[in-house]
């Protein structure tokens, strides 16, 4: 599939940037569409990495209950 030239016209196979991993190569979205075509907003993250969006934004803690949970080691 790597070689084969409608993968390659289509876009299938493509390359981003990991923050863990460096330059990666993958799979892009698929199925494709003209208006809406998709496309990867950001490869793997470290854990934690979302905790102020999904506890503080999400479920309103505070930041220094956050900061409580992480010396606690909960999050």
């Amino acid at each position: 599939m790597t070689n084969d030239p409608h993968c390659a016209a289509r876009g299938v196979h493509i390359e981003w940037d990991d923050q863990q991993a460096g330059r990666v190569k993958g799979i892009g979205i698929v199925p494709k569409f003209a208006s809406t075509p998709g496309g990867i907003f950001r490869s793997s993250v470290g854990v934690g990495h979302d905790n102020q969006r999904v506890y503080g934004d999400g479920l309103g803690l505070t930041q220094d209950e956050l900061a409580q949970l992480a010396r606690e080691r909960v999050i």
